[in-house]
């Protein structure tokens, strides 16, 4: 590549980057000036290198603010904040009465068991079934086991059937003719109280649960809600023989939802004898968030989390344990424990059972994934205990023989109370937040946002597309040659008191004799010609005009400098000779315009026509 070669492709290259250059700022000064972005503007029209520093570390500053704050805004968002909205709530229709399980501390009746033929170390060993941990010595219960096999041998000889634990307990357990005295709903006694009862098995023996699905309760007050007289059963002459969990004397009461199994060891009030129980309820009803939309509540069962179904029941936390716990006993031991029997179509695992492997194998597994439910009415007792009087004995046809408890159960207010879990943050709250950190912070809006892109677009796209370089080329000198026709002056000077003869050109005519003062004249370019003056008279120049001209008097008082200086500040002198270089003014000669100044500035108004 030759020399000259070389050079026109760096004037190429360097026109190019000139071109990309002004592009750059002529976009970058159109954004500063139209954009709500604080201090851009500032930036951008500096005159001193200190001013733009301190503006642009007001901007950096201001946006490194801004970044804080929405992270941490991101931040809470990304926790997933909730809370909860309560709301006390009076229904016209009273509130539906959930439903009461009973049972006797003790979990089979000392008169029915005499006729199973049982042993008293047989008796023992199989009340242990209810046990879920047993610490006795495996060799003890070997023994109380092989006592245990003989019987039920003897059992199935004379029976026809093999023994069963359920049939035992059922048979053998409190019923409601056994338990239940009296009763009463709402201040009306029943005719037949254990019609409104069904029998259940629990983890306490047998239970009557009285089922309130059509019941409910209209004024606040125990003589308004369930009033039942129960007897509390006879109790075993050898205390031994009972384990620890049913030592007690007495009944356990649950109130509970009405399609969910009660757990009397874990949600129950106990009842001595011959005490009477008030027991209060406030009602509240509880709405939480599932864990896929940032709770931690289960709506119902997931075959995905919770595998096979064995509980027959809806999903509840306790029914979530119930339904894992057997299905690891099935899968280690091939029984489920009589405690977690909530179906009846699986062996129970006999008290040695429970002792020897399949202890060791429950107790090394993993925990169950059971989240509390998503919709539940939870009842709050507020308990009270007093003696019971002699004419709460007028009810009983016992009166003088078994003792007696009494149990009120009602709602203490009728209303409840409706807690709700919601999100403390939705999508909506948090770009709200955001765009109010970014309106503080830096004064932009979705308005801004867009102006910015459309800056960025035609700052890039003028760099990479050559029509539009060739394109701002054009319009900027079209628009600097608009301007300079329309702007561009020349200024005519005549010295004062100069005798001169009236020029034979008719296009301007001056007077011959001349007062003490000075004539200039202002025209634009554009709009004037030059014609030669006639020889022989003084070296002139006349000047043709299509339109009329500014005609200004200027005193000769003031000083020569003064309106020179003065003439400088106002006018832009084009081409208009001295007085000593008159005479050698001729005809052929051109004027010489100083188009510097003009050209600067019709280069700072270029490309109006790209403009969005």
């Amino acid at each position: 590549m030759s020399f000259e070669e070389e050079r026109g492709k760096n004037w190429e290259d360097s026109k190019k980057k000139r071109i990309y250059l002004q592009i750059c700022d002529y976009e970058t000064k159109e954004f500063s000036g139209l954009t709500t972005y604080h201090g851009l503007v500032r930036i951008y029209n500096s005159n001193t290198w200190p001013s733009r520093i301190f503006w642009c570390v007001v901007v950096l500053s201001c946006l490194f603010l801004f970044m804080v704050h929405s992270g941490f805004l991101l931040l809470n968002y990304h926790s997933k904040p909730t809370l909860f909205q309560v709301n006390v709530i009076v229904p016209e229709e009273g509130i539906p009465f959930p439903d009461v399980t009973i049972c006797n501390t003790s979990p089979v009746d000392p008169r029915k068991v005499a006729a199973w033929n049982m042993s008293d170390s047989v008796l023992k060993y199989v009340l242990k079934a209810y046990l879920e941990a047993l610490d006795d010595d495996v060799p003890g219960l070997e023994k109380e086991h092989r006592e245990f096999i003989n019987y039920t041998k003897h059992y199935e000889k004379a029976n026809q059937k093999p023994f069963s634990f359920l049939e035992f307990f059922r048979l053998a357990g409190n019923d409601c003719e056994s338990l239940v005295e009296w009763c009463a709903f709402g201040g009306v006694p029943l005719q037949d109280c254990c019609n409104a009862t069904q029998k259940i098995l629990t983890d306490s023996g047998l239970c009557i649960r009285f089922t309130n699905t059509n019941r409910r309760q209209w004024f606040s007050g125990w003589a308004h809600g369930w009033q039942i007289l129960l007897r509390a059963g006879v109790s075993f002459e050898d205390d031994n023989l009972l384990p620890d969990v049913f030592a007690d004397e007495g009944v356990r009461v649950a109130v509970h939802e009405n399609n969910e199994f009660p757990s009397m060891r874990a949600q129950s009030i106990s009842v001595p004898p011959e005490t009477a129980l008030y027991a209060g309820m406030d009602v509240k009803n509880i709405t939480l968030l599932a864990r896929h939309d940032w709770g931690l509540c289960q709506p119902g069962w997931d075959p995905a989390l919770h595998g096979d179904l064995i509980v027959p029941f809806e999903y509840s936390s306790r029914h979530c344990e119930a339904n894992c716990l057997m299905k690891r006993y099935i899968e280690a031991c091939g029984c489920v424990p009589l405690a977690y029997t909530l179906a009846d179509q699986y062996a129970i695992c006999t008290p040695l059972e429970l002792a020897g492997a399949c202890k060791e194998s429950i107790n090394n597994s993993a925990t169950c994934a059971c989240d509390v439910k998503c919709e539940q009415m939870e009842y709050e007792l507020k308990t009270s205990y007093g003696n019971l009087g002699r004419g709460d004995r007028d009810h009983s046809s016992h009166k003088e023989t078994d003792p007696l408890i009494l149990v009120n159960v009602y709602m203490r207010e009728i209303s409840y109370e409706r807690h709700e879990q919601q999100k403390q943050l939705q999508t909506a709250d948090l770009l709200s937040n955001i765009a109010g950190s970014m309106g503080l912070f830096l004064g932009m809006s979705t308005v801004t946002l867009l102006e910015i892109f459309i800056y960025l677009f035609k700052s890039v796209w003028g760099t990479i597309n050559s029509d539009r370089q060739k394109q701002f080329a054009e319009a900027m000198l079209l628009e600097e040659n608009e301007l300079l026709d329309e702007q561009q002056l020349i200024v005519v000077e005549d010295e004062p008191n100069e005798p001169f003869s009236t020029p034979q050109s008719p296009d301007l005519m001056v007077p011959t004799e001349r007062r003490p003062s000075r004539r200039i004249s202002i025209v634009p370019l554009s709009q004037l010609t030059l014609n030669p003056m006639q020889t022989g008279g003084p070296h002139r120049r006349s000047i043709s005009m299509a339109a009329p001209m500014d005609v200004r008097r200027v005193s000769l008082a003031a000083p020569l400098e003064r309106r020179r200086a003065s003439h400088q500040e106002s006018v832009i002198t084009l081409g208009v000779p001295s007085t000593q270089h008159r005479n050698s003014f001729s005809s052929e000669d051109h004027i010489r315009l100083n188009l510097r100044g003009r050209r600067n500035s019709a280069v700072q108004k270029r490309l109006s026509i790209f403009d969005f």
